[in-house]
């Protein structure tokens, strides 16, 4: 950035702080924005998931109407903007937020006309053509016709699905996965994906789907900042509660997407508005019965019953049912909250129509559990004796294995062929250097060779006993336990400084953590992952007047990643910090000049 561009921002933001007045709130969005403006290095176009209104003003000829008043008014906000037709009746306004609104024009020797019930979706573009009757401008005309069903100003394929659609579908923990059900979405994933869906692990949610025979290889962006994770998943799992819309263009996008061969999914935080308003949410979802078929659901539950296991669930018996019949899974629990409105100090601050905040969290617990076996040394074997191991064939008299373990042992000692034990400190060697080990008779080591250190006793006594059949091979059934917790909260705020400058803030963190269990008595050996991504987005829209030096609208940048004051230009993730740490915050600031 030049520093005459500098410059004429710095007189820009002046010029704004001056309009909005010289109060305390003013200097602060003065601060953030100059500093956060100063990352705008080098531009690209970006998809924010902001939307357009956009048309043409006639008279009742179908002449231009020029230099005609344009208001666009949020209904749930009451926040205005607003604009001027041009010489050909054109208007168009951006960076607006997905919501209700209504579109006001007025014009000297017209009546006012009124478009109301206009609902803006995520990405949107509606064209609002408007007709002005003539008469007294302070008559006013509403007009009752529907927005476009299609969006003739964009030649993408895809849906948009609304947080009330997210909320009442079944997704599973990721609202993502309502995806599938736009038109052009392929998926490899057959099976419930409310079991085996989006992870809230750090990979992120992946969901197996795409377009045009390309699955997996996704773009996710939030508020426009990217929303990457590893593996082309999606780094921040918000809930419906914190959701606005979630946009999903298929095919034909525009410039402002060129980072996939698959889908763009750009997603939307909730704004607050004039209203309080919130939602809270609890789910359960009982994994072990959800994934089990028909008739292992009934095997399982005959042997509970036959073993009396309701009366006396902790049985041998019982545990042995639960171990062999009763998997996969155990339980999951789900909740969200989130709450928005106007942010109100009363006797010190009204931000009705200003300032206004949204905060949501999420807490999931899906713990999973699975059945394993593996080989272990039997009660009897920790104590020296390994006689219960499968017996082998002596061989043939006369053979140096015959002669060393007759000549060891009584005769009819039992030989234990390929588990046979022999003693490591009676090593000798033959006349042809070859040494030999005398075998421990009977398969049993003596009490004076078994160590009795503390740390031998420690890892004895951490060893569970076999609980299945044989001595050899694998013995020992136990209940692998993964217990997850992903919580995120997610701050949002939005100011209008004025009709024509507006800011938003929005910053998410997630937090995830992973145990898995191991088979060792008292938790030994249990492992544990703890991870956290931050993300960030904030785009301000200024006037046309003090940016006419950007030439382009939707200009934007982001900054991913940062340490000790550097910022990284560019999308996607960066790894790094601490040990056990992985970290990515984004900034995504864009302005859009009004035509």
């Amino acid at each position: 950035m030049t520093n005459s561009k500098i410059a004429v921002f710095q007189l820009m933001m002046k010029k704004i702080a001056l309009r909005a007045g010289s109060d305390l709130l003013s200097r602060l969005v003065f601060v953030f924005a100059s500093t956060a403006f100063l990352c705008l290095t080098s531009t690209a176009l970006a998809q924010t998931g902001q939307s357009i209104i956009s048309g043409i003003v006639t008279d009742p000829v179908g002449a231009s109407v020029t230099n005609a008043q344009v208001e666009i008014r949020n209904t749930s906000t009451n926040v205005i903007l607003k604009a001027t037709t041009n010489e050909t009746g054109y208007y168009e306004v951006g960076g607006l937020n997905p919501g209700p609104y209504e579109v006001s024009v007025v014009a000297g020797g017209f009546e006012r006309s009124v478009r109301p019930n206009i609902d803006l979706l995520a990405d949107g573009h509606p064209s609002i053509d408007i007709t002005l009757k003539v008469g007294n401008s302070n008559e006013t005309v509403t007009v009752t016709d529907t927005v476009p069903l299609i969006d003739a100003q964009s030649v993408s394929i895809g849906q948009v699905i609304t947080s009330e659609e997210m909320s009442a579908l079944p997704n599973g923990q990721s609202p993502i996965w309502l995806a599938m059900i736009a038109p052009g979405v392929q998926s490899n994933y057959a099976q419930n994906y409310t079991l085996g869906g989006a992870s809230s692990s750090w990979n992120g949610a992946g969901p197996q789907f795409g377009a045009y025979g390309r699955i997996g290889a996704n773009e996710f962006s939030l508020d426009g900042a990217p929303n990457m994770a590893n593996q082309r998943g999606q780094a921040i799992n918000l809930s419906p509660e914190e959701l606005g819309q979630t946009s999903v263009n298929i095919t034909q996008f525009d410039a402002s997407v060129g980072h996939t061969y698959g889908i763009s999914l750009t997603q939307t935080t909730k704004p607050g508005t004039n209203q309080l308003h919130g939602g809270i949410r609890y789910r359960r979802y009982d994994l072990r019965f959800f994934g089990m078929q028909h008739f292992q659901r009934l095997t399982y539950l005959y042997n509970l019953q036959k073993d009396n296991c309701y009366a006396n669930p902790k049985s041998t018996a019982c545990q042995t049912d639960q171990n062999k019949f009763g998997w996969p899974g155990t339980h999951a629990n789900f909740n969200d909250a989130g709450i928005g409105g106007p942010v109100y100090i009363p006797k010190i601050f009204d931000g009705r129509n200003r300032l206004f905040f949204f905060v949501g969290v999420i807490n999931e617990i899906p713990t999973n559990a699975s059945s394993q076996t593996i080989n272990l040394p039997t009660a009897q074997q920790k104590t020296g004796d390994f006689s219960d191991l499968i017996t082998g064939t002596l061989p043939a008299k006369g053979s140096k294995v015959e002669t060393l373990f007759n000549g060891s042992c009584a005769p009819g000692t039992l030989y234990y062929g390929q588990y046979q034990l022999y003693n490591p400190y009676s090593v000798t060697v033959d006349s042809t250097g070859v040494p030999h080990r005398k075998p421990f008779c009977g398969n049993v080591i003596p009490s004076n060779l078994i160590s009795t250190m503390p740390m031998v006793q420690i890892i004895n006594s951490a060893l569970p006993d076999a609980n299945l059949g044989p001595a050899s091979g694998n013995n020992y059934l136990y209940m692998q336990g993964q217990k997850q917790t992903y919580r995120a909260v997610t701050n949002r705020y939005d100011y209008a400084a004025t009709d024509a400058d507006h800011i938003f803030f929005r910053w998410t963190r997630g937090h995830y953590t992973k145990l898995t269990q191991n088979f060792l008595n008292g938790g030994l050996g249990d492992s544990t992952e703890d991870r956290w991504v931050s993300t960030g987005a904030g785009p301000p829209r200024y006037g046309p007047r003090d940016v006419r030096w950007l030439t382009s609208p939707g200009r934007s940048c982001w900054c991913t990643g940062w340490r000790r004051g550097r910022c990284r230009m560019g999308t996607g993730i960066t790894t790094g910090g601490r040990a056990g740490e992985s970290w990515e915050r984004s900034v995504t600031l864009s302005t859009r000049r009004r035509r």
